[in-house]
């Protein structure tokens, strides 16, 4: 949002975006479940526990989610 510094957004199913990416960086982080993204040309699974940091203009995108996938970005 203009004029944020920082902002924090919950994963919802019936928000999925597209392929896409920020200017600025942005982290991610997985507290329930399991997932699958396309970051740039690899693919990355993702569960409980893990991190992932994406930098500025780095294109990503969530294939797959688990049912209970309780993800922060």
């Amino acid at each position: 949002l203009p004029g944020r510094r920082a902002q924090a957004w919950r994963h919802q199913p019936s928000f999925r975006r597209p392929r896409h990416f920020h200017e600025e960086p942005e982290l991610n982080i997985v507290l329930r479940g399991s997932g699958l993204l396309s970051v740039g040309e690899h693919r990355v699974s993702v569960a409980r526990g893990d991190v992932l940091l994406f930098q500025p203009a780095q294109d990503h995108e969530l294939l797959e989610a688990s049912s209970d996938l309780e993800l922060y970005a």
